[in-house]
């Protein structure tokens, strides 16, 4: 009997400790899946972080990733993308909606809109009182664009340019940050409320010379802040930008001692949405909920889920006062208002 059981135990053993080592091995290696997304370019520094990568990868997941304007993602056909990433809660729900009752919409992070400017021009527009606290007022900088006021005529400017006084931003038809903006500057125009349709009309004269006078306008949000690193002041003096885009950059060292950022009065802030279109895309907006994914987000400059992540990182990046300059937040106009407001200073409306 003893003689007929010993082989029977021995490959049981044997086949245990290969089951363990099968076991250990997949932990370690886990089968890779490989994802294919569409994003807005403000989010491709953090998909492109080693950090990034190597925390997907343990939960088996590489992302590869190419980037549109928001408001165009909303607009397009997404066969052969596993998950679209926008920026805006209005761009996520219509990408959801077009793609269809499988699609799942899960907020990742959110971030305020910002502008980047430049130390030796602080001074001249808190002489024009477009500017107070490291704060920028969107009412005075609309009055600016509106007179066609040059930086070469503000008083003791620095930036001798015939450029009229505005901040540079993307194609508001492409883009959810100008989009944003146009929001923003509507609520300044329209009493302090938040325009509805009835309101639209009236608003346009007022707000169209804010994008109208800027010539070519990028599709995305990263092309106007490329700008602002590569070329400087001449190119950029005052640009719309997402505040982790600024902080990102600072992490990567790429701001000098004469670049700023600060805040607009009133703000918003922008929720960036994974819309998940296949079951990899889910487990994907899965992970980068999770603790480790959400600490490496707010290192790259995004508003957590939880708050405390992104102040734990700020503080340890000893980055507070960027931290605590969001503004005075507003609500948007509703999409189809947002989408009037659009058209009408895209020259879509008169």
């Amino acid at each position: 009997m003893k003689r007929t059981l010993a082989p029977l135990l021995s490959g049981a053993l044997l086949l245990g400790a290969a089951y363990g080592g099968y076991r250990s091995y997949a932990q370690q290696h886990p089968r890779i899946t490989v994802l294919k997304g569409l994003i807005g370019s403000e989010k491709a520094d953090f998909f492109a972080d080693p950090a990034v990568k190597a925390a997907l990868k343990k939960r088996g997941l590489t992302v590869t990733v190419e980037t549109a304007g928001s408001r165009d993602i909303a607009a397009r056909t997404l066969s052969g993308y596993d998950f679209a990433f926008p920026s805006g809660s209005a761009a996520a729900r219509q990408t959801a909606l077009r793609a269809g009752q499988n699609a799942q919409v899960t907020d990742i992070f959110y971030t305020p809109l910002a502008v980047a400017t430049w130390a030796s021009l602080l001074p001249t527009l808190k002489r024009a009182r477009v500017l107070d606290n490291q704060t920028l007022n969107v009412a005075r900088l609309l009055d600016f664009s509106l007179r066609g006021q040059r930086w070469r005529d503000l008083p003791g400017s620095p930036f001798k340019s015939a450029r009229t006084v505005l901040v540079s931003t993307t194609d508001p038809r492409t883009s959810s940050s100008a989009a944003a903006f146009l929001g923003v500057a509507a609520f300044t125009q329209n009493g302090e409320q938040v325009p509805d349709e009835h309101s639209v009309p009236a608003l346009l004269p007022r707000l169209r010379p804010m994008f109208a006078l800027q010539g070519y306008q990028d599709a995305s949000s990263q092309g106007p802040f490329e700008d602002y690193l590569a070329i400087g002041m001449s190119k950029a003096p005052l640009v719309l930008v997402y505040e982790a885009q600024f902080i990102t950059a600072g992490r990567a060292r790429r701001l000098n001692s004469a670049m700023r950022l600060v805040a607009l009065t009133p703000n918003t802030y922008t929720r960036h949405a994974l819309v998940s279109l296949s079951d990899p895309g889910a487990r994907l907006a899965q992970a980068l909920t999770e603790p480790e994914l959400q600490g490496l987000a707010a290192q790259h400059g995004w508003r957590t889920l939880d708050p405390r992540v992104f102040a734990s990182a700020m503080n340890a990046a000893a980055r507070g006062a960027v931290a605590a300059s969001a503004g005075d937040a507003i609500d948007l106009p509703a999409a189809a208002v947002l989408d009037a407001l659009v058209q009408g200073v895209s020259g879509g409306a008169q």
